[in-house]
């Protein structure tokens, strides 16, 4: 292969021979050095000839790679992209990488759309539950595969929902982390296929209620203004502009059921939920309680709750739309969207809420995860703390008692046996012990 530097190669051999027949010709001066300088220097241009040759070799078993690969992936892509049933490939969380032409039909997409998307926006709205909690198990390791899991997939912009069955692969790296996740998606349309096909069994039932019981538990340690507040005013403060209301309010549920509100998009919103909070009445407390959107197309003229009219017309609220913000099949707060004026909700009304709902969802569900994380790490640093002091007394009663490790150890367990204090406590008090 006559490369640029195999001709560069060649050129300074060339030199180097020129220079050998010129001082052959040459007197005695400098007979003794320069052979040897020209030796040295042929010999270097020879091993630089065979890296050279190395180089070239390794250069071309790496096109060759490279042309294998570029080829076995314009299989894969084929192979992807002409599979008769949907395939997507997500992320940890279900944001979509990819997803062949089967899949982009079966959603009524376009398949550069599909990138980048949550597949939860695909899922109705009914059955997002049961998605965010398949989806969570997944991602935690708590599930390797799910067979033919039964969810309703929304076909277009607000479309009819198609039944289908998902199978879920999990990918993870050579840490053992989840990397992505990989869908097979059947479509079961026929004569039932709008009907809701999802079936909770008993333990899958139990698991969602224990999952619920935890994040309310989480839910209720977090402070509304300090924990919640700052992220949670950014998501109402752009509720109004995304669901086109004149205001939104977010209220949550403790332990016990009971609704408190934790933020708002304003005073006004905020006065008429902490009304419903006082009152134990009201659209948010039905839709909480029911389960199910709630809404009043003109709260003066509504028979239902007639102890809330007066916070309704102080803070100049007409309409109002409550839908419930759920987690683990059930509710855990609600929100409510209210316009100023008496308003028709639209079907497109109530679609647009019950996602944004479910935006509020997700958030929640990530706040609560990080407190838990936090209270750990908590946990985790107290724990080291008592160790340290438990291992630094232990060092204190070998010094002064020439004792062994076990034998101080031991020492220092009789000492808390004895005065009825845990080990860390009795450890703090040797340490606190004078000296000598």
């Amino acid at each position: 292969m006559d490369d640029p530097f195999t001709r560069e190669l060649r050129a300074a051999r060339a030199r180097i021979a020129e220079l050998q027949r010129r001082h052959g010709a040459a007197g005695d001066a400098g007979r003794r050095l320069l052979p040897e300088a020209l030796a040295e220097v042929d010999t270097a241009l020879e091993e630089l000839a065979v890296t050279g040759s190395e180089l070239q070799a390794q250069t071309a078993e790496l096109a060759a790679t490279r042309d294998a690969l570029e080829a076995e992936r314009e299989r894969y892509q084929e192979l992807f992209q002409s599979a008769p049933v949907a395939y997507l490939v997500t992320d940890p969380v279900g944001r979509v990488r990819e997803a062949n032409r089967a899949a982009a039909e079966l959603l009524e997409a376009r398949p550069e759309f599909l990138p980048g998307k949550p597949l939860a926006a695909f899922v109705a709205y009914d059955d997002r539950f049961t998605f965010r909690v398949m989806l969570n198990r997944l991602r935690l390791g708590e599930e390797a595969r799910v067979e033919d899991a039964p969810l309703r997939l929304r076909r277009g912009a607000g479309g009819e929902a198609a039944a289908v069955l998902v199978t879920v692969a999990v990918v993870r790296d050579r840490e053992g982390s989840v990397r992505a996740l990989r869908w097979l998606v059947r479509d079961t349309a026929g004569p039932d296929a709008a009907a809701p096909l999802l079936v909770v069994s008993v333990d899958q039932a139990i698991r969602q209620a224990a999952a619920r019981r935890r994040q309310l538990e989480t839910l209720a340690e977090l402070d509304p203004v300090e924990d919640l507040d700052g992220t949670v005013q950014l998501v109402l403060d752009a509720g109004t502009h995304l669901v086109r209301v004149d205001a939104t309010a977010c209220m949550l549920t403790d332990r016990e059921g009971r609704l408190a509100s934790v933020g708002a998009s304003g005073e006004a919103a905020s006065a008429f939920a902490r009304a419903q909070e006082h009152l134990t009445e009201g659209p948010g407390v039905d839709a909480v309680r029911h389960d199910r959107t709630v809404w009043s197309s003109d709260l003066a003229a509504d028979p239902r709750w007639s102890r809330l009219k007066p916070a309704a017309a102080v803070n100049r609220v007409g309409a109002v739309m409550a839908v419930p913000v759920s987690l683990y099949g059930g509710p855990i707060g609600v929100c409510l969207l209210l316009s100023g004026p008496p308003r028709p909700w639209t079907d497109g009304d109530v679609e647009a809420a019950q996602a944004y709902a479910g935006v509020l969802a997700g958030l929640l569900e990530m706040a609560a995860e990080a407190q838990r994380s936090v209270a750990l790490a908590q946990r985790v640093q107290e724990a080291l703390a008592r160790r340290t002091q438990v291992e630094r007394a232990t060092g204190v009663l070998m010094a002064r008692g020439g004792l062994e490790a076990p034998a101080a150890l031991a020492a220092l367990r009789e000492r808390a046996r004895r005065s009825g204090r845990p080990l860390d406590e009795a450890a703090r008090r040797v340490l606190e012990e004078p000296a000598g």
